[in-house]
């Protein structure tokens, strides 16, 4: 089973959306059109959307999709979500900002797909357009030998997650638990470390990279953050 299936409808109550988060993105993109890459169910594109920004998202799981969309119908937002792979990105250079987080680009667990989906950002975006990437720290996870992250308990649902090292990719191993229900999921990963992932950046065209702990800005320490936030200006 994929970490996805079955988890659509618990996503908002261990995952709420994070004001930190949708305030760092709102202070990186100029407003105009923004996308998000792996949407999931919504929560960051209808707080932009509050903040002014036509945020649209994308997702691979219908089930997500189908909870924002009618998040947005709720709210009277006009946010379009779609199902899509983020791999299918256009070069259409429509965007103010394109951003990418919940580590959802280490799901991409081929380095040249990374490369081509980051290339692909860059031709998304407009002439002063920024994109934005969060993923797990894996220079702290690999180095530190790290085979576990903090269990999350929210709402009612605990959700433990560990790591396994597999050749050259890492197995996310999950377990979400809420009542009388269980849910495990083993999902690869591509462990992309920090330097990687700047010059992916970099070669693709941005012209200035910086990296960070988390979304308030602390600096990056590759052996103590549990986040790596990567912003490009194209």
């Amino acid at each position: 089973m994929t970490l996805y299936q079955d988890f659509a409808s618990h996503y908002d109550a261990i995952f709420p959306t994070d004001q930190e988060t949708v305030d760092f993105l709102a202070k990186s993109f100029g407003k105009g059109r923004l996308l998000d890459l792996g949407c999931a169910t919504g929560g960051v594109v209808l707080a932009l959307r509050k903040k002014g920004f036509r945020a649209d998202g994308i997702d691979l799981d219908d089930a997500m999709i189908e909870i924002a969309r009618a998040k947005a119908l709720a709210l009277g937002s006009p946010a379009s979500f779609g199902v899509a792979d983020i791999r299918s990105l256009s070069a259409n250079a429509l965007y103010q900002g394109v951003y990418c987080i919940g580590n959802t680009l280490a799901h991409l667990t081929e380095e040249d797909e990374i490369r081509d989906l980051v290339k692909k950002m860059y031709f998304a975006l407009s002439d002063t357009g920024t994109a934005v990437i969060q993923i797990v720290n894996y220079d702290r996870v690999l180095d530190g030998n790290v085979t576990a992250l903090p269990s999350i308990e929210n709402a009612g649902r605990t959700l433990t997650r560990k790591y396994r090292r597999d050749g050259g990719l890492v197995r996310f191993q999950t377990v979400l638990t809420y009542q009388d229900e269980s849910y495990r999921a083993d999902t690869p990963l591509y462990p992309l470390r920090a330097r990687t992932l700047q010059a992916i950046l970099t070669s693709a065209g941005f012209r200035r990279v910086a990296l960070y702990g988390d979304f308030d800005l602390r600096p990056f320490d590759p052996a103590q953050s549990f986040a790596l936030v990567a912003r490009g200006v194209k």
